[in-house]
């Protein structure tokens, strides 16, 4: 988410580059606001300003004033789809929220979204009263204080206010609508900055389904050596009493880049799994993140490795790139130029993690004005969709 957007963080990384040579080409930015600073000026536009559209119009409008960015896109078996996502709730207030809105299918196949509902807030003095956000929500049992659940969601936060040190947290829920319930009031998988270094820590994170009970969590760990992939298991049987295990990275031989790090940069992963050909696809951001602001990747990936390359550290054939997409591919009907900032992509996946085919895959990505066009940039930020078919010999 996705995300992504750590201009102070930025500054820290680049302190290291002659220690570590490789972080002023890979900053990622997992915050809406890339620059630090506060864009909660008196002088804002009017209530009600549009969104300037640079290319692809969003899946739905939200003026000027209230980011959308970050999605997690889940589709029930109905057709109905129900895309949670990283927002604001006050106008020109830069203060994450995690909202959902609910969108129903046409006859023609296109999505009309609802209302926005807020389902996640932060909680002042907790481990995530700051910068909440990145949401991403799977089907399951879970059993938590004494009340069986059927979703659970993940999320980033921060107890810092200079957004470092994030970590990952869950929450439950009867239904997708909500109510969502914290699970508990420390993350699940907690950065440690004493031993890690004052970094960003663990962002952007993806579930899957192993079974009903079990959970696979993917998420980004930044800290001075670069922005890399990992996983954990999690025995999600009882809630209260979390069987977490230990981490693993992921591979990113065969991922594409666009610097000179070894090992490539993998960041904003966000995952679905198809068990019939045993393969885990991903939709990514593509390093490195743009010189100027704001501070987000200009490309995403779209690719998939054989599932039982994450069990062995032999080396396998990689992950199989099938897209890079850059701005031409966001060229819209508007002023015919597309996005320079398209980053936190979403696969559209089924409730449980799964593709919903392996041959057409749905994606929704953040896209976000340039600062030196719109000085209310954070404010911009907006949620895009991409179709992808498979080539018959990928």
């Amino acid at each position: 988410m996705k995300k992504f957007r750590f201009f102070a963080i930025l500054l820290a990384m680049l302190l290291m580059l002659g220690a570590f040579g490789l972080l002023a080409a890979c900053a990622e930015d997992p915050d809406p606001n890339p620059d630090g600073g506060d864009p909660n000026t008196p002088d804002t536009p009017s209530t009600g300003t549009e969104k300037t559209q640079y290319g692809d119009p969003a899946i739905f409008d939200e003026y000027l004033g209230y980011y959308t960015s970050e999605a997690s896109v889940v589709q029930a078996e109905d057709g109905t789809r129900y895309v949670f996502y990283t927002s604001n709730e006050t106008e020109y207030v830069q203060e994450n929220v995690i909202a959902m809105r609910v969108g129903t299918r046409g006859s023609d196949g296109s999505y009309t979204y609802g209302d926005k509902q807020i389902v996640l807030r932060a909680t002042a003095g907790g481990w995530d009263a700051y910068n909440l956000g990145a949401p991403d929500v799977v089907e399951g049992s879970f059993a938590y204080n004494g009340t069986t659940y059927n979703y659970l969601m993940a999320y980033q936060a921060t107890s810092t206010a200079n957004e470092t040190a994030y970590s990952i947290g869950f929450a439950v829920a009867a239904s997708l609508t909500g109510e969502w319930v914290k699970v508990g009031t420390e993350p699940v998988v907690e950065y440690d900055a004493a031993i890690y270094g004052n970094y960003v820590g663990y962002y952007s994170p993806s579930l899957i389904a192993n079974t009903e009970t079990n959970v696979r969590l993917f998420y980004t760990w930044a800290d001075a050596y670069g922005h890399y992939t990992y996983f954990n298991d999690i025995d999600c049987t009882d809630m209260a009493d979390l069987g977490v295990s230990g981490y693993a990275m992921l591979p990113s031989d065969g991922l594409t880049s666009n610097e000179s790090a070894v090992p490539t940069q993998f960041a904003n992963g966000d995952f679905a799994y198809d068990a019939a050909t045993e393969r885990l696809y991903v939709v990514k951001d593509v390093s490195p993140a743009a010189a100027a602001r704001p501070y987000t990747a200009t490309q995403i990936e779209l690719a998939w490795i054989d599932v039982n390359e994450l069990y062995t550290a032999a080396a396998g054939d990689g992950w199989q790139s099938l897209k890079v997409f850059t701005y031409t591919d966001t060229i819209g009907v508007y002023n015919g130029g597309g996005w320079e900032r398209i980053y936190s992509p979403a696969l559209v996946s089924a409730t449980d993690g799964s593709v919903l085919s392996a041959e057409t895959f749905d994606i929704v990505y953040t896209a976000s004005d340039l600062a030196s066009l719109n000085e209310y940039y954070v404010f911009s930020p907006s949620l895009h969709p991409l179709t992808y078919t498979v080539a018959a010999s990928a």
